[in-house]
């Protein structure tokens, strides 16, 4: 990849290239990167989800192929991408990671989809698309069902390691609004000792 390439990012300054780069150079080589732009002949930007893989030329040249789809929709296994690799950065960095999961132009905010942290106590520590939430004890919360959600989340992150959990929670877009959301979750040590659990979700209703 170029330089120019490299430097390659969105008006809202998601810095696109260094992502291709980065899916590009990890170990498995391959990853999805979220990002808005307009499709061709359009002016106003969408979300795009695009994959790319490293592959190494009979020449022994390495290249990054990608092919990306303007689509709404979000898949399960984006949000499993995503919590993997903040509690990666967590495991590394501790708390010092959380700034990266807040941040606007990151890799972890796209399309309604947000990465966000609890202690074991149910302390909401990160979630950047409810910012007024965090230092809050959530642990006695329940949703309109009845489930106390978080207690839930924590206790299946915490007993199996990771999981799946189905809850309702309103999206960033439309606050006042629950909807069914199916939120990923796993727990993971910082190098404090500290045992965290981060999570990830998508809605079963379509945006609009």
């Amino acid at each position: 990849m170029s330089a120019a390439q490299k430097s390659l990012q969105t008006p809202e300054g998601r810095r696109t290239g260094e992502r291709f780069l980065a899916a590009g150079s990890s170990p498995r080589g391959c990853g999805w990167v979220h990002y808005r732009m307009a499709r061709p002949g359009a002016q106003d930007p969408q979300w795009k989800s695009t994959y790319v893989e490293r592959f190494r030329a009979p020449n022994g040249q390495i290249y990054l192929v990608g092919s990306g789809a303007y689509t709404s929709r979000m898949e399960k296994a984006f949000a499993v991408d995503e919590v993997e690799a903040a509690a990666a950065l967590i495991a590394k960095q501790g708390r010092a990671a959380f700034a990266a999961l807040r941040d606007p132009k990151g890799r972890f905010i796209f399309h309604d989809t947000y990465v966000f942290v609890d202690n074991t106590a149910g302390v909401e520590l990160v979630n950047p698309a409810f910012p007024a939430l965090e230092g809050t004890n959530l642990s006695a919360n329940r949703d309109s069902t009845g489930t106390f959600y978080v207690r839930d989340y924590i206790r299946l992150a915490t007993s199996k390691g990771s999981g799946w959990i189905q809850y309702l929670w309103p999206r960033p877009s439309n606050p006042g609004t629950p909807v069914t959301k199916l939120t990923y979750v796993r727990e993971v040590k910082t190098p404090q000792g500290e045992t965290l659990v981060v999570g990830s979700g998508v809605y079963a209703q379509p945006s609009r």
